[in-house]
């Protein structure tokens, strides 16, 4: 009997502990549910710090990545890169890729540049740019479209 009674006792106080649990995150809720503004604040864009020139080789692989030629697209990417992309050409016939002058920041062979990407047909986008130097020449590691 005194067993049972202590088990009672034990789901009443778990059952209560919860209610007030529940209460409380309801009183800790409401009030920035009555804000919907605090649902509508977005994170602060990271700042971009500008860079410099970008150097004519690595301007010449982000050309070479939007050639008509499909083998020389693919010539633009670093081989690891390449690899992963399924057989075919990178870009449509057409396309043009633009780096923006003081977009270019380099570190111990690795850099990134932003820039425009031009595809026929649809509106041109703004991009981010990795490249490795890879045998002394600039290659394209990955392309993201930023906007």
């Amino acid at each position: 009997m005194e067993l049972e009674l202590s088990r009672k006792w034990l789901v009443r106080a778990a059952v209560a502990l919860a209610a007030v649990a529940v209460g409380v995150a309801v009183v800790l809720w409401l009030p920035s549910a009555e804000r919907p503004e605090s649902h509508e604040k977005r994170a602060p864009a990271l700042a971009y710090e500008p860079g410099g020139p970008v150097p004519a080789a690595a301007a010449r692989a982000a050309d070479t990545l939007t050639t008509d030629d499909e083998r020389a697209q693919r010539s633009a990417l670093l081989p690891e890169s390449d690899a992963v992309f399924p057989p075919g050409r990178l870009f449509p016939v057409g396309t043009v890729l633009r780096l923006d002058d003081g977009g270019w920041h380099e570190r111990n062979g690795y850099a990134n540049a932003t820039g425009e990407l031009r595809v026929p047909g649809k509106p041109a986008r703004k991009v981010f740019v990795g490249f490795a130097e890879r045998d002394g020449s600039w290659r394209v590691v990955f392309m993201q479209v930023t906007s």
